[in-house]
């Protein structure tokens, strides 16, 4: 494997984390939302 492929694979494999951060996060930030709202609306029901 030369420089350039090892550069091109360590590049896309960081590319790779990053998205699985911000996607995982924004996982983590919707279901977060959707509990708040279900607790609220509970609570107002009772």
């Amino acid at each position: 494997m030369t420089d350039i492929e090892f550069n091109k694979k360590k590049l896309e494999y960081t590319a790779a984390q990053e998205m699985l951060c911000h996607y995982d996060s924004l996982n983590w930030q919707i279901g977060a939302a959707l509990i708040a709202a279900t607790v609220i609306l509970t609570g107002l029901a009772l």
